[in-house]
């Protein structure tokens, strides 16, 4: 039973070969094609994803204090850095207003209402979510204090991001894909219709001569262009990957400094305690101080008061020796008048006069003697008195600075906690950086596959282009 009809083996052969080539071609052209799009998309779905955790991580706080022109700042830098990879961004805050609803270029098929209003349905943000078109992908995700995971969410975020470039992508491998295709099916059924037809062969070759050479010249032009495109992917991966590895390299060098501020501010934190203890015992020591002077004040005013009392008894004294002189120089004199007969008596009062006379001087160095008591007890009174109002001030600083200290303290305490959080911020950020990293080097090993297959197209593109010279040549003679 013949397969190809009346054909001869020949034919059938050259039927069957050609046919075997163009499924074969077609099939694995296929399945290139659709395993290299799956791999491209799932690199840019799992890249895209990343960017989109660490951003929203990174805006809790903006968010939560609600600052758009941040907002708005920042992706405006990441829509620049991702060569217009991030499209749009909108944010609500806790109570669903939106904080920033911007778009910053358009992209096919989205419209900002739409995802504002899956957005704003509570259904749609218990958890990150992402919703997909062919053009765009959008992400999801409740805004988390990431040091508190069970917190409430201060606000919602949905990131769009253009699928255009990995479009392009896959678009031109499924030109090159084609046009083998194509090409090998163009060949077949022309080596098939030459040999069945061999009476036409010459009108054939000057119709097909000038037919095949230009598809020949456009697959070569079409492998430069995509071999040219792929080196730019593989340079611009090259650059990120380098970006990435110098950012990771930072992080970590973040990481360590936060890490040595937390030590350092620990430390700190240590010292204040030690001067605060030092500072409220130095208060203590200062009221006992005050208590003493004031009880020395006490005793000196009691001493004064001593040598008010004794000045009197020495001035009592006084006058009672000046009465007894008195009187010793009026005995004196009457017995002198008394002649022989009161001379016994004079002797008497003349060592009475002398001892009055001494009476008096002895009173006079002890009055001497008082008033100095009395102005070193003044003066004693006078310093101790300053010395209270000192030691007063003394505890008056020494409380002040401990109260200003409890505050350093407590200050420090939070520098402290919140040194904490960032570290544990630049440790998350580290580990997703870290991430970003092995999708670059994955990214990058695929860019540098493309760019090793786009040379390969090439250089069949020219044995191609040899090969229907050849066949030209072949069916001319």
């Amino acid at each position: 039973m013949r397969i190809f009809g009346k054909g001869t083996i020949t034919t059938n052969i050259l039927l069957t070969l050609a046919l075997t080539i163009i499924c074969v071609m077609g099939g694995s052209a296929a399945l290139q094609l659709t395993i290299l799009r799956q791999n491209l998309e799932d690199i840019f779905r799992n890249n895209t994803g990343i960017q989109t955790s660490i951003i929203t991580t990174q805006m809790f706080g903006a968010v939560k204090w609600k600052k758009p022109e941040i907002l708005n700042s920042n992706f405006e830098k990441i829509s620049v850095l991702s060569e217009g990879d991030l499209a749009a961004a909108l944010v609500l805050d806790s109570k669903d207003q939106p904080l920033l609803v911007k778009t910053y270029h358009p992209v096919s098929g989205f419209t900002e209402g739409a995802l504002l209003e899956v957005l704003q349905n509570p259904d749609q943000r218990t958890q990150a979510t992402q919703i997909e078109t062919a053009d765009w992908i959008a992400f999801l995700n409740p805004v988390i204090n990431p040091d508190i995971p069970d917190s409430p969410a201060a606000g919602y975020m949905a990131l769009v991001w253009d699928k255009d470039h990995i479009n392009q992508l896959i678009l031109k491998n499924i030109f090159t894909q084609a046009g083998f295709v194509l090409l090998v099916m163009v060949l077949s059924h022309v080596a098939i219709f030459l040999t069945l037809r061999q009476q036409v062969v010459r009108p054939i070759t000057l119709m097909l001569e000038g037919g095949l050479s230009e598809v020949a010249e456009k697959l070569q032009s079409t492998a430069k262009l995509i071999k040219e495109s792929a080196h730019k992917s593989s340079s611009v991966a090259d650059n990120n990957r380098d970006l990435v590895a110098s950012v990771l390299q930072n992080s970590r060098k973040a990481n360590l400094y936060v890490s040595q501020v937390a030590n350092a501010t620990e430390e700190l934190s240590n010292s204040i305690e030690e001067i605060n203890r030092n500072s409220t015992e130095a208060a203590n020591v200062s009221r006992v101080v005050q208590d003493m002077t004031q009880q020395a004040e006490n005793r000196v005013a009691t001493l004064l008061h001593s040598v008010e009392q004794i000045q009197e008894a020495v001035k009592m004294i006084g006058q009672i020796a000046d009465q007894t002189n008195l009187l010793a120089l009026n005995a004196t004199i009457e017995a002198a008048r008394a002649g022989e007969d009161g001379r016994g008596f004079a002797i008497v009062a003349g060592e009475v006069k002398n001892l009055a006379h001494e009476t008096a001087v002895t009173t006079q160095t002890i009055t001497n003697l008082i008033q100095d008591v009395r102005n070193a007890s003044d003066k004693a009174a006078f310093d101790i008195r300053q010395i209270s109002k000192q030691i007063v001030s003394v505890s008056d600083y020494s409380t002040m600075i401990a109260s200003a200290i409890n505050e350093q303290g407590s200050a420090t305490a939070e520098i402290s906690h919140n040194i904490s959080l960032a570290n544990g911020n630049t440790n998350d950020v580290t580990l997703r950086i870290e991430e970003v990293e092995s999708s670059s080097m994955h990214i990058n090993s695929v860019s540098h596959e493309v760019l090793k297959a786009s040379v390969e197209l090439e250089q069949q593109s020219r044995n191609l282009s040899s090969e229907i010279s050849n066949f030209m040549r072949k069916i001319k003679g």
